[in-house]
């Protein structure tokens, strides 16, 4: 008889451990720890200037902690004040309340942009796949000014995934989105996480967005992170 064995858990994408921020006197984040588990979304509350935002830009690598540490993939990001990663080498993809998208270029070059020195076949090929997971393919030849808001969401989002990052950072991006149009990017979101097998950090001022989309929730409140 074959002993039982249960699988082991996969290794984090993202873990903090004591995290700490501070600006002035004021601590934004005080010892937080978390985990982001591969092929999981997570849902981030809590109100206006509580740091869910600092808490981003901290796992991204655009500001530093003041202790603590980040682990990303595996690889030590930040111990301390010191990073030891630069952002452009976590394996981190965001998107921001606006779609921040350039005029000029169109819906295929935005997600291009962020394949570095990948071959012309490889990624083209790379960003076919992208725009078809989020529903947007018929798009590639447009430019932002003849978009619909979901659909700038879209790109954006296409655009975030199209590196294949560990962890994707979403901050709010539904926030300016009629009802509906939400709905259907957080379909779009579980999908691509589903698919890509990322972590996801959703930050939402409105939980019921995420409701049947993330696979668990953090309250930051008063620098401290709760399990929701």
């Amino acid at each position: 008889m074959k002993p039982d064995v249960t699988p082991s858990q996969p290794p984090a994408s993202v873990e903090a451990d004591g995290l700490t921020k501070r600006f002035g006197d004021r601590v934004v984040l005080d010892e937080v720890r978390f985990s982001l588990m591969p092929g999981c979304v997570t849902a981030l509350t809590g109100r206006s200037g509580e740091g869910k935002t600092t808490l981003l830009r901290l796992i991204a690598g655009l500001e530093e902690p003041d202790s603590g540490s980040i682990v990303i993939a595996g690889r030590v990001a930040s111990r301390g004040s010191r990073a030891l990663l630069a952002p452009h080498e976590r394996g981190i993809g965001m998107v921001f309340q606006q779609a921040a998208l350039w005029p000029h270029m169109t819906v295929a070059q935005h997600v291009r942009f962020g394949l570095g020195a990948m071959s012309t076949h490889a990624a083209d090929a790379r960003v076919s796949e992208v725009l078809a997971l989020v529903g947007i393919g018929h798009l590639a030849a447009e430019r932002p000014a003849r978009l619909s808001g979901g659909e700038a969401a879209r790109v954006a989002i296409a655009r975030a995934l199209a590196p294949a990052p560990a962890c994707l950072l979403l901050d709010e991006p539904l926030a300016h989105l009629h009802h509906d149009l939400r709905h259907d990017i957080t379909r779009t979101i579980r999908a691509a996480v589903d698919a890509s097998g990322a972590a996801a950090l959703f930050v939402t001022h409105t939980p019921a967005d995420l409701d049947g989309v993330a696979d668990g929730a953090l309250h930051l409140e008063a620098g401290h992170l709760e399990r929701s």
